[in-house]
């Protein structure tokens, strides 16, 4: 199979920390093949240095979601990806999905490359429960905020948590990965503006290995429009709680990464 041949010319709107950094303004070309979504980019900085030339290159597998949205008279391209990790080194705010800014003269090619990716990840994913985004409005601060990525992997449920700071340190990000069996409460509650799902481990030590104040339960806050998938995954985790001669390890694993 050919790749595809549609190129957007593109650009990515700078973040606080970015602007920090003297970065203040990103493009480049988002394109795809059959396999992997694509962005060419270079960063310009306020210092004078020659464009910083980069890639970013995500596999289909490792993409949850992807719209064309028209906000005011300015075209967008916006994908979520199924792993926090995915968004390490790009820059921009992506906490609500990678947003590429479409050029002018690059509509029609934009509307072909969505169309294409969300036929494949319809193909090949649509049975997959999508990862859920979540914040943590109980552990913000001043200068920090907290936002993470709920999924499943085969026999754990994995969050990914991930704390900015509005001055533009890097992000401090931490996995915590829970076995079926070591899930005392998964609960769901809706609610009027966000929903809220309280994660309780058997072992109420496990979130000590993080570096924010956590006592025994994580209360995430989710917003409504991931209400399906939320709940589905608490359904699985039930039923997965349910399976007999299920392979627990001792302890639930904890993982530290910064990007």
């Amino acid at each position: 199979m050919s790749d595809f041949q549609h190129v957007v010319s593109a650009k990515i709107e700078p973040s606080f920390a970015d602007v920090i950094r003297g970065v203040y303004r990103v493009d480049g070309d988002l394109m795809c093949s059959n396999e992997h979504l694509e962005f060419r980019y270079k960063r310009t900085s306020f210092f004078g240095k020659n464009a910083v030339v980069d890639v970013w290159r995500a596999e289909f597998s490792d993409l949850r979601e992807i719209k064309y949205r028209t906000i005011g008279s300015e075209p967008r391209i916006v994908v979520m990806a199924r792993k926090l990790m995915l968004l390490d080194g790009l820059p921009g705010d992506n906490s609500g999905g990678i947003k590429f800014r479409v050029q002018k003269g690059s509509r029609s090619e934009a509307k072909d490359l969505v169309a294409f990716v969300d036929s494949v990840l319809s193909d090949r994913y649509e049975y997959e429960v999508a990862g859920v985004p979540f914040s943590l409005p109980d552990l913000e601060t001043g200068f920090k905020e907290f936002r993470g990525l709920m999924y499943l992997e085969p026999g754990f449920l994995v969050l990914e948590i991930e704390s900015t700071s509005w001055v533009g340190a890097e992000a401090d990000r931490h996995t915590v990965k829970l076995a079926n069996a070591a899930i005392q409460r998964c609960e769901y509650k809706r609610g009027v503006v966000f929903d809220r799902l309280t994660l309780r481990p058997v072992d109420p030590t496990v979130f000590d290995k993080l570096p924010w104040p956590v006592v025994g339960q994580l209360s995430l806050r989710i917003k409504r429009k991931h209400r399906a998938e939320s709940e589905a995954i608490v359904r699985l985790v039930s039923l997965r709680q349910a399976l007999p001669d299920q392979t627990v390890p001792d302890q639930p694993q904890t993982d530290q990464t910064s990007s």
